[in-house]
């Protein structure tokens, strides 16, 4: 899941940039884990954020730079995921 919330006058995730740059890693690596854009996952001055589910872990400050480790990560935590 990554927060794609924009808030005027507050801090937001504004992630959509975040959520494009996790679908194409996970689409070159031929990975079906799926990604959820959410409006808020309530950490709004830790973000920009992405949670992964099952299981809650949180990455708070994630940039697109770090997308590649975040996945491989995520990797280690689910075992071996589905390949498409």
């Amino acid at each position: 899941m990554v927060c794609v919330n924009r808030r005027i006058g507050k801090p937001a995730c504004a992630g959509a940039a975040i959520a494009d740059a996790l679908e194409s890693e996970l689409r070159q690596r031929q990975l079906a884990i799926p990604v959820e854009r959410s409006i808020c996952l309530g950490a709004c001055e830790q973000g920009p954020n992405v949670r992964l589910a099952p299981g809650g872990r949180f990455y708070h400050q994630v940039g697109v730079a770090g997308i590649a480790e975040l996945v491989d990560d995520a990797c280690k935590l689910a075992g071996n995921p589905a390949t498409r």
